[in-house]
């Protein structure tokens, strides 16, 4: 968010992603005030009906009964330790399913299904957000995951419906995703950031624990169908495995179209101060998989068939 904002003083074009974004975190606030109002109400309500338990009980008393005291004894009577990780696991699965065209343009369908944490934020940002906005927010989701584009048919499933993972489905079309007018090119794969943290740098230069939270799995597929004239090749695929995480990546090629997969697990809610050179070891793998690239190449370059106006996309 300060990026952004840092961003929207030289480029005005960006104050529109910080009003957005201002209107989501607004709304996800208004939205836990009302869930304390909610219970606190419930707090009386329950306080007032151990009170008169009380007094059918024990009958009516001359004394007052002190408030503290009646929430003290429905503590110790009510009393539940609230679990360190959601009761549901966190899982996170995104599909991707596209095509590039014969002019370079890549137009592909975004499919998002968790549970935890995460989906309890979407549920309220969509619950709460007017459906005319919900571009806005589907604009939000693809630029957090590092998809390049316009999103457009943005939807998701109910959000009340808790006993159900949370689904969000979108499109997206981006410009000039690949150059036809090389014979061989590479092409990164629209896949989303799988968002590892990393270990962070103490200014007294002692390491201390990397907290992760609560145990969390991210599974990507990906299928992304090229010109019959192209010949993909598919990157190298990557495994691992360690106490506190795994990681596996998978790449194939059927004819002109390349498949990846990617599944990253956190076992762990911490990472330990003497496992913390084999974490940052592990994310380096990690990110460097992500960042493989797709090459391609083609028997006849369809130069004619690229506008010579196009503009080519400066992150390949």
């Amino acid at each position: 968010m300060l990026a952004l904002v840092s961003r929207a003083r030289t480029d005005p074009s960006a104050l529109d992603e910080v009003l957005a974004v201002l209107a989501v975190q607004s709304q996800l606030v208004q939205g836990a005030r009302e869930r304390n109002e909610f219970l606190e109400r419930e707090n009386n309500q329950l306080t007032h009906r151990l009170a008169l338990l009380l007094e059918k009980l024990y009958g009516r008393s001359s004394e007052k009964i002190d408030q503290d005291q009646l929430l003290l004894f429905l503590k110790q009577q009510l009393a539940v330790e609230t679990p360190a990780d959601p009761p549901s696991l966190q899982v996170q699965n995104i599909d991707v399913t596209g095509q590039v065209s014969g002019l370079g343009k890549l137009t592909a369908h975004i499919h998002y299904s968790m549970t935890g944490d995460n989906a309890l934020t979407l549920r309220m940002a969509f619950r709460r957000t007017p459906q005319a906005n919900w571009k806005q927010l589907g604009q939000l989701l693809a630029a957090g995951d590092r998809f390049a584009g316009e999103v457009t048919a943005v939807k998701s499933s109910e959000p009340s419906d808790t006993h159900s993972p949370f689904e969000v489905d979108y499109e997206i079309s981006q410009e000039n995703f690949a150059d036809w007018s090389r014979k061989a090119l590479q092409l990164r794969m629209p896949l989303p950031a799988l968002g590892i943290p990393e270990v962070e740098e103490s200014a007294d230069s002692v390491a201390k624990p990397l907290k992760l939270g609560s145990p969390l799995e991210i599974h990507v597929r990906a299928r992304i169908e090229l010109p019959a004239t192209y010949a993909p090749r598919a990157p190298v695929p990557v495994s691992m495995s360690r106490d506190f995480a795994s990681y596996r990546s998978n790449y194939s090629v059927r004819g002109s179209t390349v498949e990846a997969q990617r599944d990253i697990v956190f076992r762990q809610r911490e990472i330990p101060q003497d496992l913390l050179a084999d974490y940052s070891a592990f994310t380096r793998a990690a990110r460097a998989d992500e960042a493989q690239l797709v090459s391609v190449e083609s028997s006849r370059a369809p130069a004619s068939r690229t506008p010579a106006n196009a503009k080519h996309d400066s992150r390949q």
